[in-house]
């Protein structure tokens, strides 16, 4: 205390001297009257004042909470804000160029915005933050002025770089004079950022925002050069036909002498047609991600990449969609498609806009060709054509739509193929998670004994399968009668994840589909008025010949739903609570008890617990 005391009385002294040397010196002579040296003094102290001012608003941003991070934090923080707001080049409205000569120049129809940069101009602190090397290794060519290339390569010091590289600006029509200045620009900024020195640091390469074949076309001279530590490669174009197999890094060819092998790993191809001879150069076996993608409506497919894909021994991810042959491309072909055993993860999607486009059963015919390995979690996503314009107010009307859009045999044989294809360590799955538009099987109880909501989600060795898109309230019933093509006898463990917001399946005739499911050891699911109370009937038995469901049912897990809503539903409410005690008491009483049930913590407080638990033991879990 009496060190601060003595530090404030030296800072009084040290004021006083400075504001006396200021306003003790004032000049005599002709301004010596009392006006102006009033005028003077308060000149004087108007500046003491904005110096005050200045000061004090130094040491808030100072003491503020922002500027008391650490500088690698804060240089994290601005790492998300450039992903958000990075620098762009944008299209000025109010410039319309002309070819003609006699028209005035009215400037360039294009700006370049600072965007993320702005916390530069912020304080001192933010400033340093923002020279953080990492900020400047993401470069988009075509949106940072060329100048900018010395700067940006100093401040990087010598890390690997992300390019990026994207046709006209979205929103903008490429037609007319438009066209020619932006096709200057793209040849400029390429031609400046694509150097054989630069191309040595990329470790990223990306042409994004569906790139034009013209503009690509472009960029091939320049990529023949040596990128000795490109790890990824992202090639998204237009839909229109696009042809990438003429891309080259490096020349000579890889592994040579002169030039270290590719050390590429993740590779993603949109929109582009790349031929079987040539994609030997690009599909490596040093690959680990693979995605190959077309709009709806391409031509391009992956089957003649496959003989590619299936040497790549590295590959972990592989991604594939509306990339599937037709029937008729299988022609004179009836040996399977063997995945790589390193595989982990196949995603396959396709998208219909119409009925009769082939799309979806395209796709399943693919999937069923694979040997997919036993470790491998396995994902097949089918969107209707019709099920973005489904009219809520019909639930029958939906059911027609609904049924039109995928043949009922085709979708049931795919989903049998697809369950019980592979070489599974039981020979079948185990394990089945059920949501409105997904099934997914486990080959084995993989999942903890008390399973999160996204669990199955996240296992090896896992099918899944989406079919449509599911309305607010909208009950996918397309997917839902699939369930007796499911081998439901080798199950031990099934979760229903349905919420408040979509309406979930109920009544005795839904339920009677697991009745082949006698295997069942744990039921997982979240207490919704709109179908526990349907389930605790339909496993009441009724008379003592009546068929029990899950008859070696041990162990019920109860989740707390994400978004409750229980006033509107109190009588629903009571009536479930009340039909699980009378199921608890009748089961015990037909020598099929439930051995245990866990509810989560969240539902501690609810007084029915107590009354459970005089007939089958309650444990609280906290869920993860």
């Amino acid at each position: 205390m009496q060190d601060h005391s003595e530090k404030r009385e030296a800072a009084q002294i040290a004021w006083q001297s400075v504001v006396q040397s200021r306003l003790g010196n004032l000049p005599h002579g002709a301004h010596s009257d009392r006006k102006d040296r009033a005028k003077l003094a308060e000149i004087e102290i108007e500046a003491m004042r904005d110096s005050l001012a200045r000061a004090l608003e130094l040491r808030n941003t100072t003491a503020s909470p922002a500027c008391r991070l650490p500088p690698e934090t804060l240089a994290n923080v601005f790492l998300y804000l450039q992903a958000a707001w990075p620098m762009r080049l944008q299209r000025d409205e109010k410039v319309n160029p002309t070819d003609d000569p006699g028209a005035d120049d009215l400037g360039e129809p294009f700006y370049h915005t600072k965007a993320w940069y702005n916390v530069a101009h912020v304080c001192r602190l933010w400033r340093e933050a923002a020279n953080t090397p990492l900020l400047w290794c993401t470069i988009a060519c075509t949106d940072l002025p060329p100048e900018f290339l010395p700067l940006v390569l100093s401040r990087t010091r010598g890390l690997p770089l992300t390019l990026s590289a994207r046709s006209l600006p979205l929103g903008v029509d490429a037609s007319g004079m438009l066209e020619v200045l932006w096709r200057e620009h793209f040849i400029k900024s390429t031609e400046a950022w694509l150097t054989a020195a630069v191309l040595k640091r990329v470790k990223r390469l990306a042409f994004e925002d569906g790139i034009r074949a013209s503009d690509f076309a472009m960029c091939r001279t320049l990529l023949q050069r040596p990128m000795p530590i490109l790890n990824s490669l992202d090639v998204i174009a237009s839909a229109s036909p696009h042809r990438v197999h003429h891309l080259r890094f490096g020349h000579p060819p890889f592994g040579t002498h002169e030039y270290p092998p590719l050390s590429l790993r993740r590779l993603t191809l949109s929109n582009c047609d790349v031929q079987e001879v040539p994609s030997r150069t690009l599909l490596t076996s040093s690959i680990t991600h693979l995605t190959i993608e077309n709009a709806t409506g391409c031509d391009y497919t992956v089957y003649k990449l496959f003989s590619n894909i299936a040497r790549m021994d590295r590959l972990e991810e592989l991604v594939l969609a509306n990339s599937f042959p037709k029937e008729d491309d299988y022609i004179g072909v009836s040996d399977p498609l063997r995945l790589p055993p390193s595989l982990r993860l196949l995603r396959v999607s396709a998208s219909a806009l119409k009925p009769d486009s082939g799309a979806l059963s395209g796709c399943l015919g693919f999937t069923n060709r694979l040997i997919i390995p036993p470790a491998t979690r396995a994902e097949i996503q089918l969107r209707g054509w019709d099920l973005d314009t489904i009219d809520e107010s019909s639930e029958e009307d939906d059911d027609e739509d609904e049924d039109e859009w995928i043949d009922d045999a085709s979708l049931d044989a795919g989903l049998t193929a697809f369950f019980l294809s592979g070489d599974y360590p039981d020979e079948s799955p185990r394990e089945l998670n059920i949501s409105c538009d997904t099934f997914t099987m486990h080959t084995a109880n993989t999942s903890p004994f008390i399973p999160p909501r996204s669990s199955s989600k996240a296992c090896p060795g896992s099918r899944s399968f989406t079919l449509g898109c599911t309305c607010r309230h909208c009950l996918n019933t397309v997917l839902l009668q699939r369930l007796p093509a499911l081998p439901l006898p080798a199950l031990k463990s099934l979760s229903l994840q349905f919420s408040t917001w979509t309406q979930p399946p109920h009544g005795p005739n839904w339920w009677s589909n697991f009745l082949l499911a006698t295997g069942i050891q744990r039921v997982s699911l979240e207490w919704s008025n709109w179908y526990c109370n349907d389930l605790w009937e339909a496993m009441t038995p009724s008379t003592d010949d009546s068929i029990v469901l899950f008859p070696a049912l041990e162990t019920i897990v109860i989740h707390d739903e994400d978004f409750p809503i229980r006033i509107q539903f109190e009588s629903r409410l009571a009536r479930a609570t009340g039909t699980l005690i009378d199921m608890l008491h009748t089961r015990k009483d037909r020598q099929v008890p439930v051995g245990s049930i866990l509810v989560d913590d969240r539902m501690k407080s609810w007084a029915i617990w107590s009354l459970v638990a005089e007939v089958t033991p309650v444990k609280f879990f906290v869920p993860s």
